[in-house]
C-alpha cells in the first residue's frame, strides 16, 4: 500500500523524470524488501509447522501402540467352561426347589 502512495506521489506531485524515476526504484525496491521478508517467514513458518506434524504423528503412533498394548490381554480373556451355567455354578448340581413347605431336589 505504502509503495502505490509513493508511486502516486512521484507521478502527481513532482514532475522532473529523475525524481519520479528514483521514487519508482525506491518504491520497487520496497516491494522487493518485503516480499523477501516474507518469504523468510514463510519459510520459517513451514519449518516450525513440519515439526510439529511430526512431532504429532509420533505421538499418535505411540498411543495407537499402546492401545494396541492394552487391548491384547482383553481379547485373550478366557471363556468360563461350558460345563456351567449362566450363574457360574456346574450343571450337574441339581436345583432345589420348595414347595408347599417342604424342600424336595428337581432333577432336569
Amino acid at each position: 500500500m505504502a509503495e502505490l502512495v509513493l508511486l502516486l506521489f512521484a507521478l502527481v506531485a513532482l514532475g522532473s523524470p529523475p525524481v519520479s524515476i528514483c521514487f519508482v526504484l525506491v518504491a520497487i525496491g520496497v516491494s522487493v524488501w518485503r516480499q523477501s521478508n516474507l518469504r523468510k517467514e514463510l519459510g520459517d513458518f513451514r519449518q516450525e509447522s513440519q515439526k510439529q506434524n511430526d512431532a504429532l504423528h509420533r505421538e499418535l503412533v505411540d498411543l495407537r501402540r499402546q492401545l494396541a498394548a492394552a487391548s491384547r490381554p482383553e481379547a485373550q480373556v478366557a471363556l468360563p467352561p461350558a460345563d456351567f451355567n449362566v450363574q457360574g455354578r456346574p450343571q450337574s448340581e441339581p436345583e432345589k426347589t420348595v414347595a408347599e413347605g417342604t424342600m424336595r431336589v428337581s432333577s432336569q
